[in-house]
């Protein structure tokens, strides 16, 4: 194989509070951008396309953001990833992504959740606070106590966060090919998309905050 283990760069604390998430490892992985299937933020399509193209399969699991200013700041950032496994079993990050250029992307694998691009449906980012700062920066602004060293959800802005105890980080993509998502918006929270916009259908003005955990437009990562 051609992942290296990664452990002895990362905070105990971390390492810990992901093993318990993603029950796996964290691995460095080699990236391997020669390929056309390398748009910036869009590794799910990126590796969908190179395994239909070349073989191999899917290996999903969180990507760590490596900005300075997060890590220094004891936030430590990771997002829902697709790798490429190819047929020789070596595993490559073929997507291209300014906050990792590096000759080795930081992914803690986590086979209990998957991308499913047949019914438009992925993993919401997570983010773990290492120091009273970074916790002392969030409390307040959250609907939920924040501690260190425990993974929360979060949004892409980080605006909000919530606990993984009580949700299962689940958001469906708002697309025109996954036309159920519309349905399942509406059922949940009587809202519909029209014209690119958000409308409720009932007289109740906006929409609950759990909704923007739970649907989005893009595809993030």
């Amino acid at each position: 194989m051609n992942t290296k283990p990664y452990t002895d760069k990362l905070p105990q604390s971390i390492r810990s509070a992901m093993k318990t998430f993603a029950k796996n490892e964290c691995v460095l992985v080699k990236q391997k951008l020669d390929t056309t299937n390398n748009q910036v933020l869009n590794c799910h399509y990126n590796v969908k396309q190179q395994v239909e193209e070349r073989g191999g399969k899917v290996v999903n699991g969180w990507l760590l953001n490596k900005e300075n200013r997060l890590i220094s700041n004891g936030i430590w950032y990771w997002t829902f990833h697709s790798l490429w496994q190819a047929n020789d079993s070596q595993i490559y990050d073929i997507t291209i992504d300014k906050h990792n250029a590096r000759e080795y992307s930081t992914f803690w694998l986590d086979d209990n959740k998957n991308i499913d691009l047949e019914e438009g449906i992925s993993y919401n980012d997570i983010v773990i606070f290492d120091n009273k700062n970074s916790v002392k920066k969030f409390t307040g602004n959250c609907d939920v106590e924040v501690i260190s060293s425990k993974v929360f959800w979060t949004l892409t802005t980080m605006q909000s966060i919530r606990d993984t105890s009580n949700y299962n980080g689940q958001y469906r993509f708002l697309r025109p090919e996954f036309p159920n998502n519309f349905a399942v918006l509406k059922e949940q929270y009587n809202v519909e998309v029209v014209n690119g916009k958000l409308k409720s259908m009932t007289v109740e003005q906006g929409v609950h905050p759990n909704f923007l955990f739970e649907f989005n437009v893009s595809l993030r990562r």
